[in-house]
């Protein structure tokens, strides 16, 4: 593959852009002309964070303050991007991000940020990876393709399923020495039963779907899945403190799970395609998620809002302002699997697309997005990676169904895999470090003070929300 994007080529092309259309007020829906062209300005934008290609900077990573997982969400914005619009103007960048981010054992261990990496972290990349395989991007050319790296990643953190505690669950953080490791939550187990629905979609392998049934049973036992609703997770020992948080990609990641997995069921054992308990279960994740009050709001109800940290005051960090892009990813995912609920979808989709797409009037360029899309302006007191990702995922999604759904294996899919990838022994690298650590009770004594720390600002900051 070639690699002759350089930033001073992206630079002007963004700048001859920007000033053709200093906005999107242009954008059309119905037009996909229109959609096109808003989208290039957007994705422009987006890559004005990367640092892969500035000097000193590191291939697949974006400028601080975005971590390892942020790129990983940013990738597969632009994975969409190419296969919803066909433009293929930063696959050369993705390709190489995507391959230099593998990690050493090819299981998204990646030793420069392994020792703060969580099992969150690792599921967005690994879900990234499982979308390269359903869109047969262009494989890195030797035997770790995305497939395998994404099945090298479950296997790892399937691995680290603790039933110690609460029954079971992973933990938020991978080591026992990161603050946050005395908490099993929404997103770190909602990736890895998002993972093995995908996977057994796309290899068949009824261990996949095993775990997700497992991963299922686990989460409603312990309610962080609750009547439709995803709650952030649970804190140990009380495995009963559950926290109050609610956020869209939680919802987000276990509703395309379900959606892969009625699809799934639909494919491969032709059940009837209009019963079945995952088609149920989507079902009642969805409208649960576009329930009065929670997600969406406006005047209508239905542009998309991050509530846990949207009020009055808003809150959310550079974490949380990336959720909606990623919500509107597995969207777009859910609607192309469940087609009774995708006229639904889109009515929510669209209608946020636009609201986004009118906070895209700032910055230098014209076109930099911003945070609030309630407000039908431009601000920029939150501006950056999570706006513009957000933006571009939402807007490029109201197209996903003019695009050919996820492939496997039995539907034109390419990317080969192994189920033992990252099984420990398989590969040349030795022995996983993967697995939580023992440590002392000095460094355990020290996790814990970061802890209450976190969990005092926490609480502080989370009084908007008790449901």
């Amino acid at each position: 593959m070639r690699f002759g994007l350089i930033p001073a080529i992206l630079s002007a092309l963004a700048f001859l852009l920007g000033t053709a259309r200093a906005d999107l007020s242009f954008m059309d829906l119905s037009k996909p002309d229109t959609v096109h062209e808003a989208l290039a300005l957007v994705a422009g934008g987006l890559m004005d964070y990367y640092d892969g290609t500035r000097p000193g900077g590191t291939v697949g990573m974006f400028v601080a303050p975005y971590y390892w997982w942020h790129a990983g969400a940013a990738w597969n914005a632009f994975i969409d991007y190419w296969h919803i619009t066909g433009n293929d103007t930063y696959n050369n960048l993705t390709w190489a991000a995507m391959k230099h981010q593998r990690g050493e054992k090819y299981d998204l261990m990646v030793s420069n940020f392994s020792s703060s990496e969580g099992n969150d972290d690792q599921g967005v990349w690994a879900m990234t990876m499982m979308t390269a395989a359903e869109k047969n991007f262009p494989e890195p050319g030797d035997e770790y393709g995305w497939l395998y790296v994404a099945q090298g990643a479950f296997n790892t953190m399937a691995a680290r399923w603790d039933t110690q505690s609460c029954y079971g669950g992973l933990h938020w953080q991978i080591f026992q020495w990161n603050s946050g490791y005395d908490y099993k939550n929404a997103i770190a187990n909602g990736a890895l039963f998002n993972l093995g629905a995908r996977l057994y979609r796309y290899t068949g392998n009824v261990t996949y779907l095993e775990w997700a049934e497992r991963i299922w049973d686990w989460s409603t036992q312990i309610e962080i899945v609750d009547n439709g609703r995803v709650y952030d997770g649970i804190h140990l020992p009380n495995c009963s403190d559950r926290s109050p948080y609610l956020w869209t990609y939680n919802a987000g990641i276990y509703l395309s799970g379900a959606a892969a997995l009625y699809n799934a069921t639909v494919l491969r054992n032709h059940t009837d395609p209009n019963h079945g308990k995952w088609l149920d279960r989507a079902n009642e994740l969805w409208n649960s998620t576009k329930g009065p009050n929670l997600f969406f709001g406006g005047p209508q109800k239905n542009i998309m809002v991050e509530i846990a940290c949207q009020q009055k005051t808003i809150t959310c960090n550079s974490d949380q302002r990336t959720f909606k892009g990623i919500f509107s990813s597995l969207l777009g995912q859910t609607a192309q699997m469940v087609p009774t609920l995708a006229s639904d979808i889109m009515w929510y989709l669209e209608a946020s697309a636009y609201a986004a797409a009118r906070t895209c009037s700032g910055g230098r360029d014209g076109h930099t997005c911003s945070l609030n899309w309630l407000t039908g302006q431009y601000s920029n007191d939150y501006i950056g990676l999570g706006e513009q990702l957000s933006a571009m995922e939402v807007i490029q999604n109201t197209q996903v169904l003019k695009s050919s759904g996820p492939l496997t294996d039995i539907t034109g899919g390419t990317s080969k895999g192994n189920g033992s990838a990252g099984a420990l022994g398989f590969h040349p690298f030795g022995e996983d470090e993967a697995h939580p650590l023992n440590i002392g009770g000095g460094d355990r004594a020290g996790a814990a003070i970061i802890t209450v720390i976190v969990g005092v600002m926490m609480i502080a900051a989370g009084w908007w929300l008790l449901v």
